[in-house]
């Protein structure tokens, strides 16, 4: 108590009147005391206002103003445990932003591990779609080509069908009178007129009818009895006449092929 009254009557002086103020190698001009405070003094001066530190005062000032050896020490420790504290939440300050700065990479590092994993899912996806596509169009590919080469197998089957059963028929006159006498004539008539309905139509009526009977041909056959023995007669007696040939009517035969004959030598 007795430390602070030199200090509230100079405080209350410098309030009433204004006067240079030396503190160390600082002097105020027309300055005054506005306040005293635990760490130093608020000096108000014709060029602004200034604070000045006990720190900074030489021992003498500093007791004028009560600021004494444990009053320095206490702030000393005051200001050491402030610092540590400031240091501490500094230091808890960056622990956390630390921690979640490491909290945001890992989120981060999720997320783009997740984006990832999503856009292979959605690349897979699509190649499964696509890969499911070109099976399927495979699929109908092969199955249109199937019905194309079954379509072209049976067309040639008709084709041939068709070939085959109108050569056939074109050529059922010539074989239906394959057994005729006159086959070669038919034959022809079928393969040179056979294209004209019309002689088509006579080849197979011509087929179709019968062969006409071969002429009926009388031979004569002479059959020639054997010679009777003649008994020996006196000249006297006269022979008997031989016996004329025996005419028998032989029956009609079919006609042979004649073999060829010699001209007359």
């Amino acid at each position: 108590m007795k430390a602070l009254l030199p200090a509230v009557s100079l405080l209350f002086c410098s309030l009433l009147f204004a006067a240079d103020i030396t503190i160390g190698n600082q002097t105020f001009h027309d300055a005054k005391i506005s306040a005293v405070e635990t760490t130093g003094i608020r000096i108000t001066h014709r060029d602004g206002v200034a604070f000045v530190d006990f720190d900074n005062m030489p021992e003498s000032t500093q007791r004028q103003y009560g600021y004494t050896a444990e009053k320095a020490k206490a702030r000393h420790e005051l200001a050491t445990a402030e610092a540590a504290a400031v240091a501490e939440r500094e230091r808890v300050r960056a622990e956390a932003e630390t921690k979640a700065r490491l909290d945001a990479a890992r989120l981060e590092s999720a997320r783009q591990h997740a984006a990832e994993i999503a856009r292979q899912s959605v690349a897979e996806a699509k190649s499964q779609v696509e890969r499911e596509k070109q099976e399927a169009e495979a699929g109908r590919d092969r199955e249109r080509t199937f019905q194309l080469r079954r379509q072209a197998f049976w067309d040639d089957v008709k084709l041939w069908a068709f070939w085959i059963c109108s050569g056939l028929l074109y050529f059922l006159p010539s074989i239906v009178g394959r057994k005729k006498n006159n086959v070669a004539a038919i034959v022809m008539l079928n393969v040179l007129a056979g294209w004209t309905f019309i002689g088509w139509v006579v080849a197979m009526v011509w087929a179709c009818t019968k062969d006409a009977p071969p002429a009926t041909t009388m031979q004569t056959v002479i059959i020639h009895a054997a010679p009777r023995p003649v008994a020996l007669r006196p000249p006297m007696i006269a022979q008997a006449p031989r016996p004329l040939p025996r005419v028998v009517q032989a029956k009609p035969l079919p006609p042979s092929p004649r073999p060829p004959t010699s001209p007359p030598g």
